[in-house]
């Protein structure tokens, strides 16, 4: 059990803990804020519904938008949005025994696999058509973004402008497989989180249950973490058929993607 930040156990007792550090040093001039947890049950003590929603997992989101899959957020932010930069950062938490990869494992009583739903093998229909939409420069920020060239009429958050016209482009056009051609990250000291920013990129393709895949422009270099580390994260998505390709080719990302016929 974990209690939001800024709130403390009431009554406080033994199986109460306070994480030692306060979850905003490093912030200046902010107050300690801090993270209770309670001790619970061992593993073996617990029935099936309690494993699958005792926390097992923490992470911190930058900015407001969702966290990454199978997480929630922690409200209200550990430090709020501020003028001129929109820095909200979450404590954000995942429940249940859960896997990342494409693996399962064994405890003393149960079986435990992924949780992320894959994407299933492409194929041509029975009409022989098969629909690729091409993405490109999403050009996503840790922050919902700053709007440009956008004089003719109002706009406040331009990753959400630009998450609801993908939406309505997929709705529209239904394609089979979209593939992001890069600058999914918008560089410019505005992605310093790539986490953060792929949580979000995919969102409108997975939550329709699209297979998908990506690969790297120039402003995905940008940031700190190079691109095999993002290419693992975008991996651990749902619905992801992004691959590293050889080791024998410069780069990461080249790889080919093979549709069956409708027949297998």
């Amino acid at each position: 059990m974990l209690l939001p930040p800024g709130e403390e156990p009431s009554p406080r007792t033994d199986d109460w803990f306070k994480v030692k550090h306060s979850i905003r040093d490093g912030v200046m001039r902010t107050e300690p804020l801090y993270l209770w947890y309670k001790a619970g049950k061992s593993l073996n003590e617990m029935s099936t519904e309690e494993r699958q929603q005792m926390v097992t997992e923490l992470d911190i989101l930058f900015g407001e938008d969702r966290p990454w899959y199978g997480f929630e957020k922690l409200e209200p932010a550990v430090t709020p949005e501020k003028e001129g930069r929109l820095d909200s950062v979450f404590v954000t938490y995942r429940r249940g025994v859960k896997g990342r990869w494409d693996s399962c494992w064994r405890d003393a009583i149960s079986l435990y696999c992924l949780a992320v739903p894959r994407a299933p093998p492409l194929h041509f229909s029975q009409d022989g058509k098969f629909k690729i939409l091409q993405v490109a420069d999403l050009h996503y920020s840790v922050s919902r973004g700053d709007c440009r060239d956008t004089d003719i009429f109002p706009c406040h958050a331009s990753d959400n402008l630009t998450s609801s016209l993908l939406g309505r482009v997929l709705d529209a056009e239904k394609p089979n497989l979209v593939v992001f051609t890069g600058d999914q990250l918008n560089g410019q000291d505005t992605s310093w989180d790539p986490k953060s920013v792929l949580a979000k990129f995919a969102v409108e393709v997975t939550d329709r249950q699209i297979p998908w895949a990506a690969v790297f422009g120039n402003h995905d270099a940008e940031v700190g973490e190079i691109r095999q580390e993002q290419l693992k994260k975008m991996q651990a998505l749902p619905y992801s058929l992004v691959q590293q390709g050889p080791k024998d080719i410069h780069g990461v990302g080249n790889y080919v993607l093979k549709i069956k016929s409708a027949d297998g």
